[in-house]
């Protein structure tokens, strides 16, 4: 069984600190094979909706580190996502490698179990939330895939989630569900 954590956020803080927490949760799952992207490191155009992947067998023409991430996504049993909210929704980063999977979409990417992390500044309750949520849970709904969580939290600091006991160890809990 393979996992694949993408991590949507341009700095070290809080999504990077949950998403170290599921992996942690992941690795307690006997022989499990995990892979933690973080997408700020990788180079990724945006689609240019050219549609020639739907000509070749699901590969996209531009040469970057998008193809190879895509390839990763299809491979992969377990997807959890991490984003920040930026203005009402979730970062640049995650959308570039969300809107390249449609290069393989026609193919579902098969059968998978998703995660997603939304951390905002504001209360969870702000609508901002629920606009990530509702893209999350249609391409899950488009794609066939389960959705085994969905977790928001409200962070303003950098590092305030890693100094939450109780949340940290909530997100360990949720890597360990995928048993």
């Amino acid at each position: 069984m393979k996992a694949l954590l993408l991590n949507g956020s341009p700095r070290k803080g809080n999504i990077f600190a949950a998403l170290s927490a599921v992996e942690e949760g992941l690795k307690t799952i006997n022989g499990i094979e995990i892979e933690n992207i973080r997408i700020q490191d990788k180079k990724i155009a945006p689609c240019m909706g050219c549609d020639a992947c739907k000509g070749n067998g699901g590969s996209c023409i531009i040469g970057d580190d998008g193809n190879e991430i895509v390839e990763k996504l299809y491979e992969a049993d377990i997807l959890i996502f991490g984003t920040p909210v930026y203005w009402w929704g979730m970062s640049a980063q995650l959308k570039l490698v969300l809107d390249r999977m449609y290069s393989k979409s026609e193919g579902k990417l098969g059968d998978k179990k998703i995660g997603y992390i939304i951390i905002g500044g504001d209360d969870t309750s702000n609508i901002q939330y629920e606009l990530i949520s509702k893209q999350f849970e249609s391409i899950a709904k488009y794609l066939d895939w389960k959705v085994v969580f969905s977790e928001k939290y409200s962070a303003y600091g950098k590092d305030e989630l890693a100094g939450d006991s109780a949340k940290m160890d909530l997100f360990r809990e949720l890597g360990k569900n995928f048993k």
